[in-house]
């Protein structure tokens, strides 16, 4: 699936080669033309549609797939709720100024 979404499936008629051989009508004689399934380039061709399904098909190897999840009750039940309590910083108490120190 991999060498199909890429592109680069090799050309099955040559079998890289490039070229394909052929018997002369009439004769015993056997010739060599470009090959007319990849035309040289020793790659199958691969229409983008099919390109898109295997790329499509190899995803759920990379990530798994997504489920949708309801968030609904049963009538009459409440829906669970959270709430998110942050915790505040703490801070100090002011410093006693010199005159609060000498009441002290």
């Amino acid at each position: 699936m991999a060498l199909i979404a890429s592109g680069e499936v090799p050309c099955g008629t040559c079998h890289a080669s490039g070229k394909t051989r052929y018997r002369i009508p009439g004769t015993d004689k056997v010739g060599e033309r470009l090959c007319e399934s990849c035309y040289g380039t020793l790659l199958e061709k691969v229409t983008p549609q099919l390109r898109g399904q295997m790329y499509a098909e190899l995803a759920q190897y990379v990530a798994p797939k997504r489920k949708a999840i309801e968030h609904s009750a049963a009538e009459g039940q409440d829906i669970p709720t959270w709430v998110v309590v942050r915790p505040q910083p703490k801070t100090l108490p002011p410093t006693p100024s010199k005159s609060e120190k000498d009441l002290q």
